[in-house]
């Protein structure tokens, strides 16, 4: 390959950046430090071209980088539990003080399920949070994963199947949405919003997008209801094919 060429590392910044934060932000919980990781992961990749291989996809081998990156910067922080998380929601959980617009309240709850998933994502090891990020949020191929986290794809499977596990209990025994009684999302914005943990509502929001997320949400929300056990309907759900999140490819 020509990578060792600033025109195709320039090429490759072009198709690759975006997956490449994507997958940061998920990994480190920090918009500026996925930036961050994002330039650090091209000057890495500009300057071992050299070493690049084509038995590995471009998009492969810098994630492989990047992923190394944001192991260094995870290492000087405090791994986070779920334990740390149900905390903050038994002391911080409140009914919203501010009487929102319409717009507002459908923003504030996008976000707050957006900080959710980031916030949950912390949580898990980093190696499960780095397998689930990779194979469930940015759709890379298992074989890939397998070559990014130098591990065997069965390895990576298991991985995979702790993650779900641990969210999906998680999830069941806190959040309203799937029968759990300790969590709203309404009731976690004013939090949100004084720890700047989500951005003040703006009039030239993208409402399309916002209103699409709480759509999805919606539609699991009344996939529960529509089964006669609750219990029933939350392991049917977190099984289905119809939430990425939770099915398995």
């Amino acid at each position: 390959m020509g990578a060792g060429t600033s025109l195709d590392i320039e090429r490759l910044y072009g198709a690759c950046s975006s997956r490449l934060y994507a997958f940061a932000y998920r990994m480190l919980g920090d918009r500026e430090a996925a930036l961050d990781v994002v330039q650090e992961s091209f000057i890495v990749a500009l300057a071992q071209a050299d070493t690049y291989r084509a038995e590995a996809a471009p998009m492969t081998w810098l994630t492989a980088i990047a992923r190394n990156l944001c192991l260094r910067r995870l290492r000087r922080l405090r791994e986070r539990t779920f334990e740390d998380f149900e905390t903050i929601i038994e002391e911080h959980a409140q009914q919203p003080t501010s009487a929102y617009s319409d717009p507002e309240r459908r923003f504030y709850l996008a976000e707050v399920t957006e900080g959710c998933l980031t916030g949950l994502l912390q949580c898990l090891p980093r190696s499960q949070r780095c397998v689930f990020v990779l194979h469930v949020l940015n759709d890379l191929p298992i074989a890939d994963v397998a070559s990014v986290m130098g591990k065997s794809q069965n390895a990576v499977r298991i991985l995979l199947s702790r993650a779900r596990s641990s969210m999906r209990r998680f999830l069941c025994r806190n959040c309203a949405l799937l029968g759990g009684a300790n969590c709203e999302c309404a009731n976690m914005v004013e939090f949100s919003l004084a720890r700047h943990l989500i951005a003040p509502y703006q009039r030239d929001v993208d409402t399309d997008r916002v209103v699409q997320d709480l759509r999805r949400f919606a539609d699991e929300v009344e996939l529960y209801r529509s089964l006669p056990n609750t219990t029933a309907a939350i392991a049917a759900a977190l099984e289905s094919t119809r939430f990425p999140i939770f099915s398995v490819k």
